[in-house]
């Protein structure tokens, strides 16, 4: 039975996985462009920035509905960081104790 569950947690890991580094490489790029290191007039950055919103904002509003930013600063990345990594790790302790 666990052989047929096994692959299910395999790819719950992968996705939190990827929307982990999702939001690390959004934040990154949004610092970047804050201190004018990368310029956001470029067509490719438009596009770049424009994908990561469209994936991380809707999830960052949630956040901002329950803890709103404090004195301009928003945690709901810092936020979703650390319920992603709380997953990531019960989903891998799901895994091992179904697989004993």
């Amino acid at each position: 039975m666990f052989f047929m569950v096994q692959p299910l947690f395999y790819v719950i890991s992968l996705l939190i996985d990827v929307y982990l580094d999702i939001v690390v490489i959004e934040v990154i790029l949004s610092w970047l462009i804050h201190l004018n290191i990368l310029k956001l007039h470029t067509r490719l950055t438009q596009r770049i920035m424009l994908f990561f919103e469209k994936v991380t904002h809707p999830v960052y509003a949630v956040i901002r509905q329950k803890i709103p930013p404090v004195r301009q600063i928003d945690f709901s990345p810092l936020i979703l960081f650390v319920i992603l990594l709380i997953l990531g790790t019960l989903v891998d302790k799901a895994a091992l104790i179904l697989g004993a």
